[in-house]
């Protein structure tokens, strides 16, 4: 089962209940705010948040227009008093298939 979080012009965000992903698209540079989650980024990107109610999430970052060598994400979560700054320089590729980036948050 999905539910939908949220779905205007600067961002879309579901979580797939069964398996508790949520899966964010940025269109722009934004935050997200779910309950305790507070994720923000520096530019538009694809977020995985894989676990995301555990206290190890793990995150896979895309940047589907491959435009941004570097992007800055910021994750909060109060229950678990998760709280990072990460800057992720991903990898340039010169092909069209872009594959998300996974990072793991510790």
């Amino acid at each position: 089962m999905i539910q939908i979080l949220r779905n205007n012009e600067d961002l879309q965000a579901v979580k797939y209940l069964s398996s508790n992903i949520l899966h964010v698209i940025f269109y722009k540079a934004g935050e997200l705010t779910i309950n305790d989650l507070h994720i923000k980024v520096d530019k538009p990107c694809t977020l995985y948040v894989k676990n995301v109610d555990s206290e190890k999430p793990i995150l896979h970052l895309e940047d589907s227009a491959q435009e941004h060598a570097n992007i800055n994400v910021e994750l909060q979560t109060a229950g678990f008093k998760i709280e990072k700054n990460m800057s992720y320089n991903l990898p340039v590729v010169d092909w069209a298939d872009s594959r998300p980036y996974p990072i793991m948050v510790k």
